[in-house]
């Protein structure tokens, strides 16, 4: 943490201490350590990790930390709802309440959709039923007047057995989506209901029994029930705008929802998998604006992550699809997202594809897709203020946004706040170690701070990760526009030690 604070309420926290208003409260060192450890993460800690944090190389029994956290509880007192500040989550760990709960209603609602639960005999089925919540965030993602937390954050929780307060205490949501799928062939069960989080009141709940064939039209029926509950003056006209491209077969639909359970995965063989799925569904439903943005954003991470190509034309199929699917689905918030993201990176045409991601947050300003990839596309080729902006607004609605924090340690790094970039990018590979950027960040951070260890460090782990990593694809690779910015990082990592080639 070096010297950032963080706040909570009227305290004040940093690694020298803790003050309320200005006056220092004993809280001990091992009281202090774990504040911090909780500080620093988005979510729950486990036991083990806040153990290992006060008392590091030790071994002690439980009722250590038990003892640790009421003394914690009672030198912070009460929140002004009356909560602790310290909640304990249950199986898990304790969790460190930053904000005041009542904030999910100032401003605009917020709701998380769940992942559901696979209800099926064949355990297969999981990516039916993953699909199925991707459609949802997605068509609950197009309305202006609420805010949806992204798919990262919602899947962390998946399998977890939280009750529904404690869900949208982690999540920073008032609301929550929850169903099941069951599938048998051709015959679909889904449950669907929207729970209020401050009560547990489940506000509407409804099943739907069918084909598979049919599904897009309980899923439209989600989608306006769960915004018209959310946000009442949402009107049918919005919600029938708010309607996806429907592909024209139940074929192409399953093919996509399986790519995009692969491309989740940010594994290159997945990624390949993926492109593979997603161009059967193009041979079945051309000129699909969704399967074509997608099949350009997977090609777009093979090049940025520096994946074996599939081919030699990788690029080339990527602003291929990207062109392609801004002529079909150019009032698309996500396809404009993905596809300017792909113009930039890979066809390298800087200010046509910040202008296209710009466009899909003046269509929907609270959707996390949209304003994520402007926020790196303005880290890529833009100001670097307004990436921290935008990446924040991603950060208010999700708070332990991956790709958000990945991307932020970047802006950091390039504005020369050091500190604040390790921070971020340790955030970031704490929710998620696939985040490639993320390790590029810490290591030349560290190496500008004098850490060589630590970038040393940080350098084996990502090859590992990505095997063969040199300075020879870095330098080859999409990269900052701004040749200062680029200058910066590469010397950077040659002092970190990333091999030549």
């Amino acid at each position: 943490m070096g010297q950032t604070a963080t706040t909570f309420g009227r305290f004040v926290l940093t690694e020298e201490g803790l003050t309320r208003d200005g006056t220092p409260i004993a809280v001990g060192q091992r009281g202090l350590a774990l504040l911090i450890a909780m500080a620093r993460a988005d979510g729950p800690v486990s036991k083990s990790d806040l153990m290992d944090a006060g008392w590091p190389g030790v071994t002690v029994e439980e009722s250590n930390l038990t003892v640790q956290i009421a003394a914690l509880r009672k030198s912070l007192g009460q929140r002004d709802d009356g909560q602790e500040w310290i909640v304990t989550v249950p199986r898990v760990g304790y969790r460190l309440l930053r904000t005041i709960a009542a904030a999910p209603d100032a401003g605009i609602p917020t709701l998380a959709v769940l992942p559901f639960q696979n209800l099926s005999d064949d355990p297969e089925q999981q990516y039916f039923a993953d699909g199925v919540v991707d459609e949802l965030i997605t068509a609950l993602s197009r309305f202006r007047s609420f805010a949806v937390v992204a798919r990262s954050s919602s899947f962390s929780m998946k399998g977890r057995p939280y009750a529904a307060k404690e869900l949208a205490e982690a999540l920073g949501v008032r609301y929550l989506v929850e169903g099941s799928v069951r599938r048998a062939g051709d015959r679909l069960r889904l449950v669907a209901q929207l729970v209020d989080s401050r009560n547990g009141a489940n506000l509407w709940a409804q099943t739907f029994e069918g084909t598979v064939d049919e599904i897009f039209t309980f899923q439209d029926s989600i989608t306006g029930n769960v915004a018209a509950m959310v946000e009442p003056l949402i009107q049918h006209a919005e919600i029938e705008r708010s309607r996806r491209e429907r592909p024209e077969s139940m074929a192409a639909y399953d093919l996509y929802l399986r790519a995009v359970a692969n491309l989740y995965k940010f594994d290159p063989e997945a990624n390949a998998e993926a492109i593979n799925l997603l161009e059967r569904a193009m041979a079945i439903d051309p000129g699909n604006a969704v399967f074509l943005s997608f099949a350009a954003w997977g090609l777009e991470h093979r090049a940025s992550i520096g994946w074996t190509p599939l081919g030699p034309d990788d690029r080339d199929r990527a602003v291929e699809y990207a062109n392609a699917a801004l002529e079909v689905g150019g009032n698309d918030a996500t396809v404009l997202a993905h596809c300017g993201l792909t113009l930039q990176l890979v066809g390298q045409q800087n200010e046509r594809g910040l202008l296209i991601a710009m466009r899909a947050v003046e269509i929907n300003p609270n959707d996390i897709v949209a304003l994520l990839t402007a926020g790196v596309a303005h880290m890529i080729g833009g100001d670097l203020e307004e990436a921290r902006v935008l990446l924040r607004k991603v950060l208010d609605i999700d708070a332990g946004n991956p790709e958000a924090l990945g991307t932020l340690a970047h802006v950091y790094f390039y504005q020369g706040h050091m500190e604040e970039a390790i921070n971020s990018a340790t955030r970031a590979l704490a929710t998620s170690a696939s985040f490639i950027p993320s390790y590029w960040a810490l290591i030349a951070a560290n190496a500008e701070l004098g850490r060589l260890d630590e970038a040393h460090s940080w350098v084996e782990a990502l090859l590992k990760r990505v095997p063969g990593t040199t300075m020879r694809w870095a330098t080859n690779s999409p990269k900052p526009q701004d040749p200062k910015r680029s200058e910066m990082l590469f010397a950077a990592l040659r002092k970190a030690g990333i091999p030549e080639v």
